[in-house]
C-alpha cells in the first residue's frame, strides 16, 4: 500500500467524463466568492455615473446689494456638470413620477427659497438654505444608501460654495472693520494727546488754585484787618468828634467872651469917635491937636486888642469856625469826612464778608481742580491705555487682500476637507471585500471537497496502516485540491479582475496556507461527525464564521454573540493575513495581526489534525449505526 494512498483517492477523478468534471467544478467552485463576488462589487462607485437622479430647481431667486441672484441656478449648473452621477433636471411632476416607478432612484430639490436662505446671513431673519432629497425605499436599500451619500455630499459641496460667498462678503467687511480701526485708532490718538494736553492744564489749573486760595486767604486777612482798621477809626472818629465838639463848644465861650470885650471896646471906639468929632467941632484951641490923639487912639484900639480890625478878633473868628468845621466833620453824619468813614467802614465789611466768600469758593475750586485734575490724569492714561488697545487690535485684526481674499474665504468657510493620501490602498470596493470573499471562498472549497472525497478511506481504516496516515491519507488530497482553489482563485484576482497586492506571492502562499487549515479544519468535522452531520456542520459554521469574522462590518457594531464568536472564528485571522498582504505596508514590516492570523491558523491545522488522528482511530470500530445512518447526504 502506498504511503498516504493520494493516488488511490483522486485516480478515481480521472475516468470517465464526469468524474474529471466533478473535480474541475469542486476546484472552480470557490471562484464563486472569490472572483464572481470580488468582480461584481469591484467598483460600484464608478458606476454611479449610470445612476438615474432627478434634480429639481425651484428657487424664486432673490436680490443682494440691488442686484438679482439666482443662487439655485448656480447650484444646478454645478450639479449638471459633474460627470460622477448621472443628475438629470426634471419638473417636480417629472421627479415624482419618476422616482415612484424607478425611473430615478431618488430626487434632489432645491426649494423656492433657496436664494433668500442664501443671502440672509447679513439680514434680520439670518436662516440656512435647505436642499430637500426624496427616496423610496421600493427602489433598493443600497441604492437609498447611496444616494443617502450623494445627496450629503452634494449638500456640503453646495454649502462650502455658499460658504465661500457669505465668507467673502464676510472678509470685505472685516477689511471695512480694518480701515474703521485704523481711523479710530488715530482718533483715539488724538484724544490722547489731546488728554495729555487737557491733564497738563489741569495740572497747572490745580496749581494756580491752589496758589489762588492761598492769595485770597492773604487778601481775606488784608480785608478783615482793614475792616477792623476801619472800625477803630470810626471808633476813633466818634471819640475826636467828640472832643472837636468840646473844642468848639470852648472856643465858641472864649469867642463870646472876646465879643463882649469888643462890644465893650466897640463902645469905648464909639465915644472917642463922638469926642473926636466934638473937639473938632468945638473950635478950641489944641482941640484939633485932642481930636487927633483921640484918633489914634481909636485906631489903636481898632486895630490892636479885641477891636473887629484885629488881629486877635480874626483869628479868634477863625479858630471858632474851624472848629466848628471840625466837630461838624467829625459828628455829622451828613458831612463828607464822616460819611466817608462810614462808607469806608461799610465797605470794608462788605469787601470782609465778600473775601470769606470767596475764600470758601477758592477752596472749592481747589478742590475741584484736584478732583479734575485726578479726573484728567486718569482720562490720559484712560485714553493712552484706549489708543494702545485699538491700536493693538487694528493691528490684530486680519487684513485680506483683494488678490487673496478667495483663497481665505474658501478656507474659512471649508476649514477641514478630506485629502486623500498618495496611496490610498482601499481605492475600490472590491479591494476592501476581497480578504472577506477569498477567505469565504477557500472555506467554502473545503467544504465541497468533503462532498466528493471521503473524509476517511474505509480501504485506510481496514488496513494495518497508523492513524495519522489514515487521517493523512483523506487530508492530503483534499489539501492538493484546496491548493488548486486557492491558485486558480489567485490568478483569477491577479490578472482576470486586476487585484494589485502589496505582496503577490505572499498572497499566494498566504492563500495555500489559509486553505491547508481550512481544509484540515472541514475534514476534522467530516470525519468525527462522519460526511452527513459533518457537511451541515461546516455550512452552518461557514455561515456563522461569515457574520462573526468582521469582514463586512466591525465587530464592534455587531450583537454581542457576534462580538465573542469573532475571537474564536478562524476566518476572522485568515481575513488579517490577506488584508496585511493586499493592502498592507509595502515593505515586509507587517504588524502583529498578520504573525496573531497566522499563529491562529497553524494552531487550527494542529487540532483539527489532532481531531482526524482521533476519529480515524475512533471509525476503526464499526458500530451498527455506521451500517445502517439514521441520515444520510
Amino acid at each position: 500500500m502506498s504511503l498516504f494512498h493520494i493516488g488511490s483517492e483522486l485516480k478515481r477523478f480521472f475516468y470517465g467524463k464526469l468524474p474529471p468534471l466533478g473535480l474541475a467544478v469542486i476546484i472552480l467552485l470557490p471562484l464563486i466568492f472569490g472572483g464572481l463576488f470580488v468582480w461584481s462589487y469591484w467598483d460600484p462607485i464608478s458606476g454611479l455615473s449610470r445612476l438615474p437622479v432627478a434634480l429639481v430647481n425651484q428657487d424664486a431667486g432673490a436680490e443682494k446689494d440691488g442686484q438679482p441672484l439666482k443662487a439655485g441656478d448656480q447650484v444646478t449648473e454645478k450639479i449638471l456638470e459633474n460627470d460622477r452621477v448621472k443628475f438629470i433636471e426634471t419638473t417636480p411632476e417629472e421627479a415624482r413620477d419618476g422616482v415612484a416607478d424607478g425611473t430615478y432612484y431618488f430626487a434632489l430639490e432645491i426649494p423656492s427659497d433657496f436664494s433668500e436662505a442664501a443671502v440672509s446671513a447679513g439680514t434680520k431673519n439670518p436662516h440656512p438654505a435647505t436642499m430637500n432629497a426624496v427616496f423610496n425605499s421600493a427602489n433598493g436599500f443600497l441604492g437609498q444608501v447611496l444616494g443617502n451619500q450623494i445627496a450629503t455630499i452634494v449638500v456640503d459641496t453646495v454649502d462650502a460654495q455658499l460658504g465661500e460667498q457669505v465668507t467673502d462678503n464676510l472678509l470685505v467687511g472685516f477689511n471695512t472693520i480694518g480701515e474703521g480701526m485704523d481711523a479710530a485708532a488715530d482718533g483715539a490718538g488724538q484724544v490722547n494727546d489731546g488728554a495729555g494736553q487737557a491733564n497738563d492744564g489741569g495740572q497747572r489749573l490745580a496749581d494756580g488754585a491752589h496758589a489762588l486760595d492761598a492769595g485770597i486767604n492773604e487778601a481775606a486777612d488784608g480785608a478783615q484787618r482793614l475792616s477792623d482798621g476801619l472800625q477803630q477809626l470810626r471808633a476813633g472818629t466818634d471819640t475826636l468828634g467828640d472832643g472837636a465838639s468840646q473844642v468848639s463848644g470852648g472856643v465858641d465861650q472864649i469867642v463870646g467872651l472876646t465879643d463882649g470885650a469888643a462890644a465893650q471896646q466897640n463902645q469905648l471906639i464909639a465915644q472917642l469917635v463922638n469926642l473926636s468929632t466934638g473937639l473938632r467941632a468945638s473950635g478950641v484951641p489944641g482941640a484939633a491937636q485932642l481930636a487927633q490923639q483921640t484918633d489914634g487912639v481909636i485906631h489903636q484900639l481898632r486895630t490892636t486888642g479885641m477891636g473887629p480890625d484885629s488881629d486877635i478878633a480874626q483869628k479868634l473868628n477863625q479858630l471858632r469856625d474851624g472848629a466848628r468845621e471840625i466837630a461838624r466833620q467829625l459828628t455829622d453824619p451828613n458831612a463828607e469826612y464822616r460819611a466817608g468813614v462810614e462808607q469806608a467802614v461799610d465797605g470794608s465789611q462788605t469787601l470782609a464778608a465778600g473775601m470769606r466768600q470767596l475764600q470758601d469758593g477758592s477752596k472749592q475750586l481747589v478742590v475741584g481742580a484736584s478732583a479734575l485734575r485726578d479726573g484728567l490724569v486718569r482720562l490720559d492714561e484712560g485714553s493712552g491705555e484706549l489708543a494702545l488697545k485699538i491700536t493693538d487690535g487694528s493691528q490684530q485684526l486680519p487684513r485680506f487682500p483683494d488678490d487673496v481674499r478667495p483663497d481665505y474665504a474658501s478656507t474659512i468657510a471649508t476649514p477641514v476637507k478630506q485629502v486623500q493620501p498618495a496611496d490610498p490602498g482601499l481605492t475600490t470596493f472590491g479591494v476592501g471585500l476581497a480578504p472577506f470573499f477569498i477567505s469565504l471562498g477557500l472555506f467554502m472549497g473545503g467544504t465541497v471537497c468533503f462532498m466528493l472525497l471521503r473524509p476517511l478511506q474505509r480501504r485506510a481504516l481496514d488496513s494495518q496502516a497508523g492513524n495519522l496516515r489514515v487521517a493523512l491519507a483523506s487530508y492530503l488530497p483534499a489539501m492538493l485540491i484546496g491548493w488548486c482553489q486557492a491558485t486558480a482563485m489567485f490568478l483569477v484576482l491577479r490578472f482576470a479582475i486586476g487585484l494589485d497586492a502589496k505582496h503577490d506571492f505572499g498572497l499566494w502562499l498566504s492563500m495555500l496556507a489559509i486553505s491547508s487549515a481550512f481544509v484540515a479544519f472541514t475534514h476534522c468535522i467530516n470525519a468525527f461527525f462522519g460526511p452527513a452531520i459533518g457537511r451541515v456542520l461546516c455550512l452552518i459554521l461557514m455561515a456563522t464564521q461569515l457574520v462573526s469574522s468582521g469582514g463586512l462590518y466591525p465587530p464592534e457594531t455587531q450583537p454581542r454573540f457576534q462580538q465573542i464568536i469573532h475571537v474564536i472564528d478562524p476566518m476572522t485571522y485568515s481575513i488579517n493575513v490577506l488584508r496585511q498582504m493586499i493592502v498592507g505596508p509595502s515593505s515586509w514590516d507587517l504588524d502583529h495581526r498578520f504573525f496573531t492570523g497566522m499563529g491562529a491558523l497553524v494552531l487550527l491545522f494542529v487540532l483539527s489534525g489532532a481531531v482526524s488522528i482521533f476519529a480515524a482511530w475512533r471509525h476503526r470500530i464499526i458500530r451498527h449505526k455506521d451500517l445502517h445512518p439514521e441520515l444520510s447526504v
